[in-house]
């Protein structure tokens, strides 16, 4: 049996000897499964964005195709309509603004032709979220501001509603993956999930730029030497962030048995944190899960290597290889999948 939370996958070894190793050789034989008859794969509801690109990530750590879906389909990864669809015309071949490409988006359908449900406002109802053991949010490219004047609001709305919504599907033994804009769920949420963090707009990172991984506890640890056994450091604790979010979102942590960093931008000061996680309900929670990044993980800027979060899907997932943040977020996702620990730590 091969398990990690509710990743599951049972093979038969054909042949045991007793009272000694019995090792397979065959490396196929120990991963986790790429699709529904090979094994339990979580079921996940993914938004998609206009400037991010998760469901590409999916795909290549090894969820097959065929369980991409939207709702009504019996995939496990149903998609969603996000930020891309709200934004990009239905134009043919390159556009202007950043990563329109293509005819449509992969915030409105897939290859086939498929339409996804639109997020909003698939995502006020708490029942709606309770379906899935996972909700993942791909940047919607809908920046907010709340210290303009007056506030500037996200172009893809986040009703109270689905504020609280959020918080109660967390609440209940949820996971939650944001992705940068989507923080605003949390900085402008419930009054638990604002406390799980200090959040102030500052201008983006330069790209690259050296990020360093918090290993001031355990998790943090084993979390540094996975990057290294991965090839995503070179260095122990640092990280190499490609990308091109044009904001900082979170300047800390809450700390305690609130929320923990485990990436920031050791440079700056306040240093300002990359990957933040809570377990939930907030404060001392351990029920759910929520992880906030303060990048876009799998998609950004222009360049023809990387994924297009505004083409259908999966024409617009052009990369094969694991950037450094999406190994970062690999171990993200196999880690809120997992039991929640009584402490964060």
């Amino acid at each position: 049996m091969i398990q990690v939370g509710k990743w599951r996958r049972q093979i038969t070894v054909p042949t045991v000897t007793a009272c000694v190793d019995n090792p397979i050789i065959d490396v196929d034989q120990t991963r986790l499964p790429r699709t529904s008859a090979e094994g339990h794969i979580p079921k996940m509801a993914l938004t998609t964005g206009g400037s991010d690109a998760m469901e590409c990530l999916l795909r290549k750590i090894g969820i097959d195709e065929s369980e991409f879906t939207p709702e009504a389909g019996a995939g496990r990864v149903n998609l969603y309509q996000g930020g891309a669809a709200a934004q990009v015309g239905m134009g043919m071949g390159p556009a202007a603004g950043a990563g329109a490409y293509g005819m449509g988006s992969n915030g409105a359908l897939l290859n086939n032709g498929a339409t996804f449900t639109p997020a909003d406002p698939w995502w006020d109802n708490v029942d709606n979220l309770a379906k899935y053991d996972l909700v993942l949010h791909s940047c919607d490219g809908s920046n907010y501001n709340p210290n303009a004047v007056p506030p500037q609001e996200p172009n893809i709305p986040k009703s109270m509603a689905g504020r609280m919504a959020l918080q109660q599907y967390a609440d209940r033994g949820g996971r939650v993956f944001a992705s940068h804009w989507h923080g605003y769920w949390f900085e402008q949420g419930t009054p638990a999930f604002k406390s799980i963090g200090t959040f102030l707009h500052r201008d983006g990172l330069p790209s690259p730029y050296d990020a360093t991984i918090d290993q001031s506890f355990p998790k943090g640890k084993v979390f540094a030497q996975w990057m290294m056994n991965v090839g995503g450091s070179t260095t122990l604790g640092i990280v190499p962030i490609v990308q091109d979010a044009s904001a900082r979102l979170i300047d800390a942590a809450a700390g305690m048995n609130v929320s923990q960093r485990w990436i920031y931008a050791s440079t700056y000061n306040p240093a300002s944190v990359l990957f933040l996680s809570a377990t939930t309900p907030v404060p001392g929670g351990n029920c759910g899960r929520v992880v906030i990044t303060d990048l876009h993980v799998s998609a950004g800027g222009n360049a023809l290597d990387t994924d297009r979060p505004r083409m259908p899907f999966p024409t617009g997932c052009l990369t094969k290889d694991l950037s450094a943040r999406e190994k970062a977020l690999e171990f993200m996702l196999f880690d809120i999948a997992s039991c929640v620990q009584p402490s964060i730590k």
